[in-house]
């Protein structure tokens, strides 16, 4: 790697020592040289978007003096110091101290930071063991992690982590590594088998800059289409033609929406040939005519594997142990892709030869290789030109050590980046067959940067409340190292649930930015309607809630994609300068205007509730709370705990079977509670092409204000900014005022709108309905009663 002007490097002994490279005020790159030299993972360059871009650099002043070496920008000074690299902020707080000093019982690279006094970390990736962390150790590798392991295991384990002093730090090491918080005093240990010690430092210390900065980095969330949004449906076992369409029947007649359903492994006759299994789908292109129809989505699983002919035995006792064969497929069905298995060893295509996974035994695509991503794609493109509409790309975390890369990595850094690499091809050409409009890839393994291909399941649960809160503290690691499209699976993997955790699961998961559930084909009880009635009410009341928050959602997207900004939050995200919040994980945001807090017991009535400072209002029945502080919440069986902030309007459209290609936001509801001061601003765009990217989208700022002095509130529609193809030119508005005081009259641009308002003395709640031009201002006002409150 040739040393740019903008870097600078210090010397130890007379020899190259440490390298430096600014990215930003705040955003800092160290390189450790090995025996005198600076060199680097082969991956960095397509991990590492900054390092894209030269004009990226940030010009530092660099100064030496009394045995120190120092470097500096108007947020950022490192110092280096005997045997530490210490960071300090503008006003000479430090805040983080790398320590040079050797680790006991390691050999390759050690990343040791000195740490303060209950300092807390979050992050390491997609860990369902635990969210701000003080002491303990996590080994930093991706491997299978069914539930019963998910206490020590991970899918997708990640060399970065937050602290709670305000600062990002990520490793650019992929080899096997260990981190060790607090197993020597004071000492945060990120332990690596392999490669160089090549990390950044991000300086917030706001949380909320320190993942902007991370992003623009690492790569941001893309837009998904706005049907991603709806609810998704995988039966495993698969279903088969007549029991997969028979569902989207079912949801139909039921009122239940419905917007995708992926097939699981054995919709295809081998693994992997991308041929349809005709004994389960007897005609493909007639029930993906009848989905496109009903405006359902259809997905396929499979994973990078094409077995050899000779199964091992394990492929049946995985079989026998899971029962994941469905009706009409023989226990001892060979299942391979032998041929293209044998023409992808000749081509030289596969990372490894010989992988052992669930379904049989095989070799594994080398995706650094893009001769054999394009070899591999083309295989796929006729079921897309059939009418498939995107892939869950399954099972990254088996390729084994030794496998080798048309890049050039190393045996030992291959198997974590693997995910990577995987999500990267599968996205970048399906991004290119579908040319302008948006792509949907659904990882299982992922990496850093990963965020930027898509969305992530995760893991394998069962119905267990134990495992809402294992899926709740990996959504927040995740959110936290730059992932916005994820989702825990309603009901988890397999088993049946009691009618408890069939209501208590749909009330978190229903919640997350992609919701699917597991049906299977002999068990009813997994199905939204399968338990009892209250179960399917509980089910339909969610579902249409999360349909109806539409608009609410799409503008969390935008801003995902913009800044990095997680649409589900950790309260320490949006309260960081609340101490009380720091170790909450079993309460969550939504955006910044919604605390959703799962139930995460049974039997239970009451939930204890974190409310930060400011009013607080239950969604349900407008009940208030007043924080900052605890405060015991009665719950109903059937209401998730969901509560709105004071002052933060929340946007709401009609309720949707399915989202149509061509919906718009022509029907929008927005929903206030005191104090009434506060805006929102309602994203559009055409929901499917990437005309966003070139400015083809709308923002239009919805301003809400309580005037004291006369007893009135005023709200103002500005007029939208910018257009897109098949916009809106009117909108029906409603504006619903909560916990509202008795109403004397309501004008809309100055003249009275004794029509266009409703006061409901008992619920206090006042709905006001107009039509709106949305390329005009309006300017609603209403008029309390004298001495109202």
């Amino acid at each position: 790697m040739k040393d740019r002007v903008d870097d600078f490097v210090w010397e130890k002994d007379g020899a190259p020592f440490v390298r430096v490279r600014f990215y930003s005020p705040t955003a800092v790159r160290i390189t450790m040289a090995q025996d005198g030299q600076f060199g680097q993972a082969r991956f960095v360059p397509d991990l590492l978007l900054a390092d894209q871009d030269d004009a990226g650099l940030f010009p530092i002043d660099n100064s030496s003096g009394a045995g120190q070496l120092t470097a500096a920008t108007d947020a950022v000074r490192l110092t280096l110091d005997g045997d530490c690299l210490n960071f300090e902020n503008r006003t000479g707080g430090r805040f983080f101290s790398q320590d040079f000093a050797p680790c006991p019982g390691t050999a390759g690279p050690v990343l040791s930071v000195l740490t303060q006094e209950n300092e807390g970390f979050y992050g390491f990736g997609e860990w369902f063991n635990g969210y701000r962390r003080t002491q303990g150790s996590l080994t930093l590798y991706n491997q299978e992690a069914p539930a019963f392991t998910q206490h020590k295991r991970t899918y997708s384990a990640f060399p970065c982590f937050l602290s709670d002093r305000g600062y990002l730090v990520f490793v650019l090491n992929a080899y096997r590594g260990r981190a060790d918080i607090n197993r020597r005093p004071n000492r945060l240990d990120l332990a690596f088998e392999g490669g160089w010690l090549d990390y950044v430092v991000v300086y917030g210390p706001q949380f909320r800059d320190i993942i902007e900065e991370y992003t623009r980095l690492t790569g941001r969330p893309q837009m998904l289409p706005m049907w991603a949004f709806g609810l998704w449906n995988t039966a495993y076992p698969v279903e088969n033609q007549e029991q997969t369409l028979g569902r989207i029947e079912n949801h139909r007649h039921k009122g239940i929406p419905l917007d995708a359903i992926i097939l699981d492994y054995h919709w295809e006759a081998g693994f992997h040939n991308f041929k349809w299994r005709k004994r389960l789908f007897p005609e493909p292109d007639v029930m993906i005519d009848k989905m496109d129809r009903e405006g359902v989505k259809l997905g396929l699983i499979y994973t990078p594997f094409m077995n050899r002919k000779a199964i091992t035995p394990y492929k049946y006792l995985v079989r026998l142990y899971v029962r994941n064969a469905p009706k009409g497929v023989s226990m001892f069905s060979g299942d391979h892709a032998d041929a293209l298995y044998q023409e992808a060893m000749e081509k030289g295509y596969l990372a490894h030869p010989d992988v052992t996974w669930w379904l049989g035994r095989g070799g594994a695509l080398d995706f650094t290789n893009p001769e054999a991503v394009n070899w591999w794609f083309d295989l796929q493109k006729p079921l897309l030109r059939q009418g498939v509409s995107f892939f869950k790309n399954d099972g990254g975390e088996y390729l084994p050590e030794g496998s080798k890369s048309a890049l050039g990595l190393e045996a030992g850094e291959h198997h974590n980046i693997y995910g990577f690499y995987y999500a990267k091809a599968v996205n970048e050409k399906l991004q290119a067959f579908r040319g302008d409009e948006r792509v949907v890839n659904f990882a299982r393994t992922t990496w850093l940067g990963s965020q930027r291909y898509g969305a992530v399941f995760l893991g394998d649960q069962t119905p267990e409340f134990k495992h809402i809160a294992a899926t709740m503290q990996c959504a927040l690691n995740m959110s936290l190292t730059g992932f916005s499209w994820y989702g825990a699976d309603v009901f988890g993997l397999y088993r049946k649930p009691k009618p408890e955790l069939h209501r208590r699961y749909a009330q978190w998961t229903l919640f997350n930015p992609i919701a699917r559930y597991f049906s299977a084909p002999d068990s009813p009880d997994r199905d939204p309607w399968g338990v009892d009635e209250d179960s399917e009410t509980n089910f339909r009341s969610h579902v249409e809630l999360r349909m109806r928050l539409l608009p609410y959602y799409y503008r969390l997207a935008r801003e995902a994609h913009d800044h990095g900004r997680p649409i589900i939050r950790p309260m320490m995200y949006e309260f960081q300068d609340d101490p009380a919040v720091r170790d909450i994980w079993n309460q969550v945001m939504i955006g910044d205007a919604l605390l959703l807090a799962p139930m995460l017991g049974s039997g239970v009535r009451k939930r204890e509730v974190y409310f930060p400072a400011g009013q607080w209002y239950s969604w349900w029945d407008d009940t208030s709370f007043q924080g900052q502080g605890w405060k015991s919440v009665d719950v109903d069986p059937l209401q998730a705990p969901l509560f709105v902030r004071g002052g933060r309007p929340v946007l709401l459209g009609p309720f949707l079977p399915f989202i149509s290609e061509d919906h718009r936001f022509g029907d929008l509801e927005i929903h206030l509670f005191p104090p009434y001061d506060g805006e929102t601003v309602l994203y559009e765009d055409d929901g499917r092409s990437l005309g966003y990217r070139e400015g083809e989208f709308s923002r239009q700022v919805f301003r809400f204000k309580r005037l004291e002095a006369d007893g009135r509130t005023e709200a103002i529609a500005e007029p939208a900014q910018g257009d897109f193809a098949g916009q809106v030119r009117f909108r029906d508005l409603k504006l619903v005022f909560h916990d509202c005081g008795p109403v004397r009259s309501v004008t809309i641009d100055g003249q009275d709108a004794d029509s266009a308002w409703v006061y409901d003395s008992k619920q206090r709640q006042l709905s006001v309905m107009t039509k709106q031009d949305v390329r005009a201002s309006l300017r609603i006002e209403v008029f309390g009663e004298q001495g109202a409150d």
